[in-house]
């Protein structure tokens, strides 16, 4: 038979397997119920914007997304979650072309010469 000492061990090693084992159930629920993000969401959501702002062009630069990504989920509040405002902010941020298609693709931020600069010289709107 065990010792007292031994009895306890024992009964301290099923107390942590039966711990461990609803771990485990716990971590299979959690996989079954996550959502993924990936930059196919970001492909998906940018092109979207793209026939509804600018029928005619490409406005993000598709080589950032992976990076607009993992940003995205680094920076994210977890008590709210990763929204479809979220992506479109990063690929706001991350992911335009250059200044000029940021600006008209906000309305807030008028064009004029005076914001357009020298180097933008040629464009008209």
């Amino acid at each position: 038979m065990y010792t007292e000492s031994e009895q306890s061990m024992l009964e301290e090693v099923k107390r942590l397997r039966a711990a461990m084992q609803e771990q485990r159930k716990e971590l299979d629920r959690f996989k079954r119920t996550s959502i993924t993000w990936t930059v196919e969401d970001l492909e998906r959501r940018a092109s979207a914007l793209e026939l509804k702002k600018n029928k005619l062009s490409l406005i993000y630069d598709r080589s950032k997304f992976e990076d607009a990504l993992f940003a995205m989920i680094k920076s994210h509040d977890p008590m709210k979650g990763i929204t479809w405002e979220l992506v479109e902010h990063h690929l706001n941020t991350l992911c335009l072309k250059d200044k000029i298609t940021e600006r008209l693709n906000h309305p807030k931020e008028r064009l004029s010469p005076l914001n357009l600069g020298k180097r933008n010289k040629g464009l008209r709107l």
